[in-house]
Protein backbone atom coordinates (compact mmCIF):
# COMPACT_ATOMS: atom_id res chain seq x y z
CA UNK A 1 0.00 0.00 0.00
CA UNK A 2 2.89 2.37 0.82
CA UNK A 3 4.43 1.76 -2.67
CA UNK A 4 1.15 2.37 -4.53
CA UNK A 5 0.22 5.59 -2.70
CA UNK A 6 3.10 7.84 -3.96
CA UNK A 7 2.43 6.84 -7.60
CA UNK A 8 -1.28 7.52 -7.15
CA UNK A 9 -0.57 10.96 -5.67
CA UNK A 10 1.82 11.84 -8.54
CA UNK A 11 -0.73 10.82 -11.17
CA UNK A 12 -3.53 12.70 -9.38
CA UNK A 13 -1.42 15.84 -9.12
CA UNK A 14 -0.44 15.50 -12.79
CA UNK A 15 -4.05 15.32 -13.95
CA UNK A 16 -5.13 18.11 -11.57
CA UNK A 17 -2.62 20.49 -13.11
CA UNK A 18 -4.18 19.99 -16.56
CA UNK A 19 -7.72 20.25 -15.16
CA UNK A 20 -7.61 23.46 -13.09
CA UNK A 21 -4.67 25.60 -14.29
CA UNK A 22 -6.19 28.71 -15.97
CA UNK A 23 -2.87 29.69 -17.63
CA UNK A 24 -2.74 26.70 -20.03
CA UNK A 25 -3.17 28.64 -23.28
CA UNK A 26 -0.62 29.48 -25.99
CA UNK A 27 3.04 28.46 -25.80
CA UNK A 28 6.19 28.54 -27.93
CA UNK A 29 6.75 24.77 -27.89
CA UNK A 30 4.86 22.15 -29.90
CA UNK A 31 3.73 18.54 -29.68
CA UNK A 32 3.92 16.77 -33.03
CA UNK A 33 3.92 13.37 -34.81
CA UNK A 34 6.91 11.87 -36.59
CA UNK A 35 6.76 11.00 -39.36
CA UNK A 36 4.03 13.41 -40.37
CA UNK A 37 3.33 11.43 -43.56
CA UNK A 38 4.07 8.07 -45.10
CA UNK A 39 2.76 5.57 -47.65
CA UNK A 40 1.76 2.24 -46.11
CA UNK A 41 0.82 -1.04 -47.82
CA UNK A 42 -2.35 -2.76 -46.71
CA UNK A 43 -1.91 -5.14 -43.73
CA UNK A 44 1.47 -3.58 -42.95
CA UNK A 45 2.33 -2.29 -39.46
CA UNK A 46 3.74 1.19 -38.98
CA UNK A 47 4.82 3.32 -36.03
CA UNK A 48 4.29 7.01 -35.27
CA UNK A 49 6.24 8.86 -32.57
CA UNK A 50 4.67 11.48 -30.32
CA UNK A 51 7.32 14.13 -29.56
CA UNK A 52 7.47 17.44 -27.69
CA UNK A 53 9.80 20.30 -28.55
CA UNK A 54 10.06 22.94 -25.80
CA UNK A 55 12.62 24.92 -23.82
CA UNK A 56 11.71 23.00 -20.67
CA UNK A 57 8.78 20.73 -19.92
CA UNK A 58 7.68 18.68 -16.89
CA UNK A 59 4.68 16.79 -18.29
CA UNK A 60 2.83 16.08 -21.52
CA UNK A 61 -0.79 15.19 -22.18
CA UNK A 62 -1.35 13.95 -25.76
CA UNK A 63 -4.88 13.13 -26.94
CA UNK A 64 -5.37 11.86 -30.50
CA UNK A 65 -8.06 10.63 -32.85
CA UNK A 66 -7.73 8.32 -35.88
CA UNK A 67 -10.15 6.71 -38.42
CA UNK A 68 -10.76 3.23 -37.03
CA UNK A 69 -12.16 2.05 -40.37
CA UNK A 70 -8.79 2.61 -42.06
CA UNK A 71 -6.21 1.84 -39.38
CA UNK A 72 -6.09 -0.30 -36.25
CA UNK A 73 -4.42 0.83 -33.02
CA UNK A 74 -2.07 -1.99 -32.00
CA UNK A 75 -0.19 -0.59 -29.02
CA UNK A 76 1.91 2.00 -27.16
CA UNK A 77 5.57 1.80 -26.25
CA UNK A 78 7.82 4.09 -24.20
CA UNK A 79 11.29 2.88 -25.07
CA UNK A 80 13.69 5.81 -25.36
CA UNK A 81 11.25 8.33 -23.90
CA UNK A 82 12.50 11.11 -21.64
CA UNK A 83 9.48 10.91 -19.33
CA UNK A 84 9.66 8.43 -16.48
CA UNK A 85 6.12 8.73 -15.10
CA UNK A 86 3.18 7.16 -16.90
CA UNK A 87 -0.13 8.64 -15.77
CA UNK A 88 -2.29 7.49 -18.66
CA UNK A 89 -1.92 5.27 -21.71
CA UNK A 90 -4.83 3.82 -23.68
CA UNK A 91 -6.06 3.47 -27.25
CA UNK A 92 -8.71 1.92 -29.45
CA UNK A 93 -11.98 2.74 -31.14
CA UNK A 94 -10.54 5.81 -32.84
CA UNK A 95 -9.11 7.48 -29.71
CA UNK A 96 -5.73 7.51 -27.97
CA UNK A 97 -4.77 9.15 -24.67
CA UNK A 98 -1.21 9.51 -23.38
CA UNK A 99 -0.08 11.31 -20.21
CA UNK A 100 3.61 11.35 -19.19
CA UNK A 101 5.54 13.14 -16.48
CA UNK A 102 9.21 13.67 -15.62
CA UNK A 103 11.00 13.66 -12.26
CA UNK A 104 13.10 16.57 -13.57
CA UNK A 105 12.36 19.07 -16.33
CA UNK A 106 13.26 18.06 -19.89
CA UNK A 107 14.41 20.41 -22.64
CA UNK A 108 14.70 20.31 -26.42
CA UNK A 109 13.08 17.69 -28.68
CA UNK A 110 11.97 14.75 -26.49
CA UNK A 111 10.17 11.48 -27.30
CA UNK A 112 6.91 11.08 -25.37
CA UNK A 113 5.64 7.72 -26.68
CA UNK A 114 5.43 5.55 -29.82
CA UNK A 115 2.07 4.48 -31.27
CA UNK A 116 1.74 1.36 -33.42
CA UNK A 117 -0.89 1.02 -36.16
CA UNK A 118 -1.87 -1.47 -38.87
CA UNK A 119 -3.20 -0.40 -42.27
CA UNK A 120 -6.61 -1.92 -43.05
CA UNK A 121 -7.14 -0.56 -46.57
CA UNK A 122 -5.15 -0.39 -49.80
CA UNK A 123 -6.17 3.07 -51.02
CA UNK A 124 -6.95 6.56 -49.74
CA UNK A 125 -5.43 8.11 -46.62
CA UNK A 126 -5.98 8.51 -42.86
CA UNK A 127 -5.27 11.51 -40.67
CA UNK A 128 -4.16 11.09 -37.06
CA UNK A 129 -5.03 14.34 -35.28
CA UNK A 130 -4.40 15.86 -31.88
CA UNK A 131 -7.59 16.65 -29.96
CA UNK A 132 -8.36 19.08 -27.17
CA UNK A 133 -6.37 18.77 -23.98
CA UNK A 134 -3.05 18.13 -25.76
CA UNK A 135 -0.49 20.27 -23.93
CA UNK A 136 3.02 20.39 -22.53
CA UNK A 137 3.38 21.79 -18.96
CA UNK A 138 6.23 23.42 -17.02
CA UNK A 139 5.62 24.61 -13.48
CA UNK A 140 1.88 24.87 -14.05
CA UNK A 141 2.22 26.82 -17.32
CA UNK A 142 1.62 25.67 -20.87
CA UNK A 143 4.91 25.50 -22.75
CA UNK A 144 3.82 23.40 -25.78
CA UNK A 145 0.61 23.11 -27.83
CA UNK A 146 -0.62 20.49 -30.30
CA UNK A 147 0.67 20.44 -33.84
CA UNK A 148 -1.20 19.44 -36.98
CA UNK A 149 -0.86 15.65 -36.60
CA UNK A 150 -0.06 13.35 -39.50
CA UNK A 151 -1.58 12.03 -42.72
CA UNK A 152 -0.82 8.51 -43.99
CA UNK A 153 -1.61 7.17 -47.46
CA UNK A 154 -2.33 3.53 -48.32
CA UNK A 155 -1.46 1.32 -51.25
CA UNK A 156 -1.80 -2.28 -52.34
CA UNK A 157 0.82 -4.70 -51.06
CA UNK A 158 3.65 -5.43 -53.46
CA UNK A 159 3.04 -8.73 -55.30
CA UNK A 160 5.03 -11.61 -53.94
CA UNK A 161 7.89 -12.56 -56.24
CA UNK A 162 7.16 -15.61 -58.34
CA UNK A 163 8.62 -18.65 -56.69
CA UNK A 164 11.54 -20.25 -58.48
CA UNK A 165 10.45 -23.67 -59.71
CA UNK A 166 13.44 -24.47 -61.92
CA UNK A 167 16.10 -26.83 -60.63
CA UNK A 168 19.79 -25.99 -61.16
CA UNK A 169 21.47 -27.29 -64.31
CA UNK A 170 24.45 -29.53 -63.55
CA UNK A 171 27.41 -29.66 -65.94
CA UNK A 172 31.09 -30.60 -66.25
CA UNK A 173 31.03 -33.37 -63.63
CA UNK A 174 34.53 -34.78 -63.05
CA UNK A 175 36.40 -37.05 -60.67
CA UNK A 176 39.82 -35.44 -60.12
CA UNK A 177 42.86 -35.67 -57.84
CA UNK A 178 42.47 -39.45 -57.63
CA UNK A 179 44.97 -41.28 -55.43
CA UNK A 180 45.26 -44.46 -53.40
CA UNK A 181 42.71 -43.31 -50.80
CA UNK A 182 41.42 -40.05 -52.21
CA UNK A 183 39.23 -38.53 -54.89
CA UNK A 184 37.56 -35.15 -55.41
CA UNK A 185 34.34 -34.63 -57.36
CA UNK A 186 33.83 -31.27 -59.11
CA UNK A 187 30.97 -29.84 -61.16
CA UNK A 188 29.22 -26.58 -62.04
CA UNK A 189 25.64 -25.27 -61.81
CA UNK A 190 24.00 -22.34 -63.60
CA UNK A 191 22.82 -20.89 -60.26
CA UNK A 192 24.00 -20.99 -56.68
CA UNK A 193 23.15 -24.30 -55.04
CA UNK A 194 24.27 -26.82 -52.42
CA UNK A 195 26.82 -29.58 -53.10
CA UNK A 196 26.12 -33.27 -52.43
CA UNK A 197 27.94 -36.39 -53.61
CA UNK A 198 26.50 -39.87 -53.08
CA UNK A 199 29.02 -42.65 -53.65
CA UNK A 200 29.82 -46.27 -52.88
CA UNK A 201 31.32 -49.53 -54.22
CA UNK A 202 28.07 -50.42 -56.03
CA UNK A 203 25.41 -48.47 -57.93
CA UNK A 204 23.33 -48.48 -54.75
CA UNK A 205 25.82 -45.85 -53.50
CA UNK A 206 25.04 -45.38 -49.77
CA UNK A 207 27.70 -42.87 -48.64
CA UNK A 208 27.10 -39.10 -48.69
CA UNK A 209 29.41 -36.09 -48.56
CA UNK A 210 27.88 -32.61 -48.78
CA UNK A 211 28.07 -28.86 -48.19
CA UNK A 212 25.09 -26.55 -47.62
CA UNK A 213 26.93 -23.47 -48.90
CA UNK A 214 25.27 -22.03 -52.02
CA UNK A 215 27.84 -21.85 -54.84
CA UNK A 216 28.09 -22.24 -58.61
CA UNK A 217 31.44 -24.05 -58.65
CA UNK A 218 31.23 -27.25 -56.61
CA UNK A 219 34.04 -29.29 -55.10
CA UNK A 220 33.56 -32.19 -52.67
CA UNK A 221 36.47 -34.27 -51.35
CA UNK A 222 35.50 -37.85 -50.53
CA UNK A 223 36.51 -39.42 -47.22
CA UNK A 224 39.93 -41.10 -47.40
CA UNK A 225 38.95 -43.62 -44.73
CA UNK A 226 36.18 -44.98 -46.99
CA UNK A 227 38.24 -45.33 -50.19
CA UNK A 228 40.33 -48.42 -50.92
CA UNK A 229 43.32 -48.46 -53.33
CA UNK A 230 42.78 -49.84 -56.82
CA UNK A 231 39.00 -50.06 -56.39
CA UNK A 232 36.07 -48.94 -58.52
CA UNK A 233 33.49 -46.56 -57.03
CA UNK A 234 30.19 -45.24 -58.33
CA UNK A 235 29.00 -41.71 -57.63
CA UNK A 236 26.25 -39.19 -58.36
CA UNK A 237 26.15 -35.45 -57.66
CA UNK A 238 23.12 -33.44 -56.50
CA UNK A 239 22.52 -29.69 -56.07
CA UNK A 240 19.61 -27.81 -54.48
CA UNK A 241 19.01 -24.08 -54.99
CA UNK A 242 17.75 -21.57 -52.43
CA UNK A 243 14.10 -22.30 -53.36
CA UNK A 244 14.50 -26.01 -52.67
CA UNK A 245 14.64 -27.16 -56.31
CA UNK A 246 17.01 -30.11 -56.64
CA UNK A 247 18.68 -31.78 -59.61
CA UNK A 248 21.04 -34.74 -59.93
CA UNK A 249 23.16 -36.23 -62.68
CA UNK A 250 23.53 -39.77 -63.95
CA UNK A 251 25.63 -42.24 -61.96
CA UNK A 252 29.29 -42.10 -62.93
CA UNK A 253 32.31 -44.09 -61.81
CA UNK A 254 35.98 -43.72 -61.01
CA UNK A 255 38.76 -45.99 -59.82
CA UNK A 256 41.25 -45.15 -57.13
CA UNK A 257 44.91 -45.44 -57.99
CA UNK A 258 46.36 -48.89 -57.31
CA UNK A 259 49.75 -50.58 -57.44
CA UNK A 260 51.77 -51.69 -60.46
CA UNK A 261 52.34 -55.45 -60.34
CA UNK A 262 54.91 -57.38 -62.38
CA UNK A 263 54.52 -61.18 -62.41
CA UNK A 264 57.27 -63.31 -63.92
CA UNK A 265 55.83 -66.60 -65.15
CA UNK A 266 58.27 -69.55 -64.96
CA UNK A 267 57.95 -73.17 -66.02
CA UNK A 268 59.08 -76.22 -64.05
CA UNK A 269 62.66 -75.60 -65.13
CA UNK A 270 62.34 -71.95 -64.07
CA UNK A 271 62.50 -70.84 -67.66
CA UNK A 272 60.32 -67.81 -68.52
CA UNK A 273 57.14 -68.50 -70.41
CA UNK A 274 57.01 -66.03 -73.28
CA UNK A 275 53.88 -64.87 -75.09
CA UNK A 276 51.38 -66.63 -72.83
CA UNK A 277 48.21 -65.04 -71.51
CA UNK A 278 48.00 -64.24 -67.79
CA UNK A 279 44.75 -63.37 -66.00
CA UNK A 280 44.35 -61.56 -62.67
CA UNK A 281 40.90 -62.86 -61.80
CA UNK A 282 39.94 -60.53 -58.94
CA UNK A 283 40.75 -57.50 -61.12
CA UNK A 284 39.23 -58.95 -64.31
CA UNK A 285 42.49 -58.13 -66.07
CA UNK A 286 44.40 -60.02 -68.77
CA UNK A 287 47.75 -59.44 -70.45
CA UNK A 288 50.50 -61.34 -72.25
CA UNK A 289 53.99 -62.01 -70.96
CA UNK A 290 56.83 -60.15 -72.66
CA UNK A 291 60.11 -61.60 -73.96
CA UNK A 292 61.27 -61.98 -70.36
CA UNK A 293 58.13 -63.82 -69.32
CA UNK A 294 56.78 -60.83 -67.32
CA UNK A 295 53.09 -59.90 -67.18
CA UNK A 296 52.47 -56.32 -66.04
CA UNK A 297 49.23 -55.09 -64.43
CA UNK A 298 48.34 -51.51 -63.41
CA UNK A 299 46.15 -50.16 -60.57
CA UNK A 300 45.95 -53.41 -58.64
CA UNK A 301 44.31 -53.42 -55.20
CA UNK A 302 46.20 -54.68 -52.13
CA UNK A 303 44.82 -58.15 -51.43
CA UNK A 304 45.31 -61.83 -52.40
CA UNK A 305 44.76 -62.33 -56.13
CA UNK A 306 44.18 -65.53 -58.10
CA UNK A 307 46.49 -65.82 -61.14
CA UNK A 308 45.64 -67.96 -64.17
CA UNK A 309 48.25 -68.75 -66.81
CA UNK A 310 46.88 -69.94 -70.17
CA UNK A 311 49.40 -72.27 -71.89
CA UNK A 312 47.98 -73.84 -75.00
CA UNK A 313 44.79 -75.53 -73.92
CA UNK A 314 45.90 -75.66 -70.28
CA UNK A 315 44.93 -73.27 -67.46
CA UNK A 316 47.54 -73.19 -64.71
CA UNK A 317 46.59 -71.48 -61.43
CA UNK A 318 48.49 -69.72 -58.66
CA UNK A 319 48.09 -66.76 -56.26
CA UNK A 320 49.93 -63.58 -55.29
CA UNK A 321 49.42 -61.18 -52.38
CA UNK A 322 49.74 -57.48 -53.15
CA UNK A 323 50.65 -55.41 -50.09
CA UNK A 324 49.55 -51.89 -49.16
CA UNK A 325 52.77 -50.00 -49.77
CA UNK A 326 53.36 -46.31 -49.12
CA UNK A 327 55.24 -45.76 -52.40
CA UNK A 328 52.79 -46.39 -55.22
CA UNK A 329 55.39 -45.57 -57.88
CA UNK A 330 57.54 -48.66 -57.14
CA UNK A 331 56.17 -51.82 -58.87
CA UNK A 332 55.60 -54.90 -56.74
CA UNK A 333 57.32 -57.91 -58.32
CA UNK A 334 56.33 -61.57 -58.08
CA UNK A 335 57.45 -64.92 -59.50
CA UNK A 336 54.90 -67.58 -60.33
CA UNK A 337 56.14 -71.10 -61.14
CA UNK A 338 53.62 -73.28 -62.95
CA UNK A 339 53.50 -77.03 -63.52
CA UNK A 340 54.55 -76.90 -67.15
CA UNK A 341 57.72 -77.91 -69.04
CA UNK A 342 58.45 -75.85 -72.11
CA UNK A 343 58.83 -78.13 -75.16
CA UNK A 344 61.54 -77.47 -77.69
CA UNK A 345 60.60 -74.58 -79.96
CA UNK A 346 57.67 -73.47 -77.71
CA UNK A 347 56.88 -69.82 -77.86
CA UNK A 348 58.15 -68.38 -81.11
CA UNK A 349 57.80 -64.98 -79.54
CA UNK A 350 60.76 -65.85 -77.33
CA UNK A 351 62.92 -67.63 -79.88
CA UNK A 352 66.36 -66.51 -80.92
CA UNK A 353 66.16 -63.52 -83.26
CA UNK A 354 68.54 -65.15 -85.82
CA UNK A 355 66.44 -68.32 -86.00
CA UNK A 356 63.33 -66.24 -86.49
CA UNK A 357 65.03 -64.27 -89.27
CA UNK A 358 66.06 -67.50 -91.05
CA UNK A 359 62.49 -68.78 -90.89
CA UNK A 360 61.12 -65.56 -92.35
CA UNK A 361 63.71 -65.56 -95.20
CA UNK A 362 62.97 -69.22 -95.98
CA UNK A 363 59.26 -68.59 -96.20
CA UNK A 364 59.79 -65.62 -98.52
CA UNK A 365 62.17 -67.63 -100.72
CA UNK A 366 59.65 -70.42 -101.09
CA UNK A 367 57.00 -67.89 -102.12
CA UNK A 368 59.28 -66.29 -104.72
CA UNK A 369 60.42 -69.62 -106.24
CA UNK A 370 56.83 -70.84 -106.41
CA UNK A 371 55.78 -67.68 -108.22
CA UNK A 372 58.64 -67.97 -110.76
CA UNK A 373 57.86 -71.63 -111.53
CA UNK A 374 54.16 -70.92 -111.90
CA UNK A 375 54.85 -68.00 -114.25
CA UNK A 376 57.22 -70.08 -116.40
CA UNK A 377 54.71 -72.88 -116.77
CA UNK A 378 52.08 -70.36 -117.80
CA UNK A 379 54.28 -69.03 -120.64
CA UNK A 380 55.17 -72.55 -121.88
CA UNK A 381 51.54 -73.46 -121.97
CA UNK A 382 50.73 -70.47 -124.13
CA UNK A 383 53.70 -71.18 -126.55
CA UNK A 384 52.69 -74.82 -127.21
CA UNK A 385 49.19 -73.98 -128.47
CA UNK A 386 48.89 -75.12 -132.20
CA UNK A 387 48.46 -72.40 -134.80
CA UNK A 388 45.21 -72.14 -136.73
CA UNK A 389 45.39 -73.48 -140.38
CA UNK A 390 44.32 -70.53 -142.49
CA UNK A 391 44.77 -72.31 -145.92
CA UNK A 392 41.69 -73.02 -147.98
CA UNK A 393 40.86 -76.28 -149.76
CA UNK A 394 41.96 -76.20 -153.48
CA UNK A 395 39.45 -77.25 -156.10
CA UNK A 396 39.83 -80.76 -157.34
Amino acid sequence: MRKILPSFLIASLFLAVFAINPNLTQAAGSIYLSPASATIAKDSYFSVSVRVNADTVDAVQANLSYPADKIDFTGLSYGGTGFEIQAEGSGGGGSIRIARGATSAKSGDVLVATISFRAKVDSGSATVSFTSGTEGIKGGSVVANAGSGGTYSFTKPAPEPEKDKTAPKISDVKAVDIGLNKATITWATNEKATSTVEYGPTEKLGITASSTKLVKSHKVTLSSSLLFPGSKYFYRVKSKDGSGNESKNEIGEFKTKGYTVKIKILDQNEEPLVGVKVQLLSEVKETTTDKNGIATFEDVSPTIHAVHVLVGDQVLASTIEVGEESNVDVPQEFKVKVAFTTPKGFGIAGANDNVLLVLIVTVLAVIVVSFVIWNKKLRLHKGSKPKEDKSKDSPS
